[in-house]
């Protein structure tokens, strides 16, 4: 698994990185590579367009892209080594505690994570996409992440400590719950599916 925080400093990108990305092929990798992934996986997560302009920074798998809302911090990772703009790896820290912040999830097993305050501390809410909800306290939350690199991605709530503060969302009999994996590496848990009414393999929580 890919960590989870990466710091915001695009401002200087290395010299080359244009040169470096160019490539061709079905969905274009082009001198800016994957940037209109980016815009439309930002707004189909986020409801909201993608405000200002982005840079691409390189990592060792393809490359890395960040914005900032003012509420939350965002951190997108696309895989390339297949000569498209697989998205890897998405990163959102919680900066306004007083602002709801909410990931739109399709094409898979959930439709919706927020994350709110209450009286009692921050919570998560999720729905799954039968419209079953599961809830929780997380007084430790610094985030949101989906994760998976090449495979499905799933959803976690995200704490300081990449994989020792993750509390994975797993789509049950009951509907949406929350788990632990002691083995990040170990098989995904298989997931209720209401249609079939039996445990199948998990599609992930977001279609790309």
């Amino acid at each position: 698994m890919t960590r989870f925080w990466v710091p915001l400093a695009l401002a200087a990108v290395l010299p080359g990185l244009v040169a470096a990305c160019t490539r061709s092929g079905g969905n274009a990798v082009a001198a800016r590579p994957c940037e209109s992934t980016f815009s439309a996986d930002f707004e189909r997560l986020t409801g909201s367009r993608l405000p200002g302009v982005a840079l691409p920074a390189r990592t060792a798998a393809g490359v890395h892209y960040e914005a900032a809302t003012g509420a939350a911090d965002y951190s997108f990772s696309y895989d390339l080594s297949s000569g498209t703009c697989m998205l890897g790896h998405v990163d959102v820290r919680w900066v306004r505690r007083d602002t709801r912040l909410t990931l739109l999830l399709s094409g898979g097993n959930l439709r919706s994570i927020s994350l709110h305050a209450t009286a009692s501390g921050p919570a998560v809410d999720v729905v799954d996409r039968w419209g079953r909800v599961g809830s929780a306290r997380v007084p430790w939350v610094q985030g949101l992440t989906l994760w998976g690199d090449r495979g499905p991605l799933h959803a976690a709530v995200a704490g300081r400590w990449q994989t020792q503060d993750l509390l994975h969302v797993v789509v049950a009999r009951s509907g949406p719950t929350f788990v632990t994996l002691s083995d990040p590496a170990q098989p995904w848990p298989t997931e209720w599916d209401v249609a079939a009414k039996r445990y199948v393999t998990s599609p992930g929580a977001y279609g790309r």
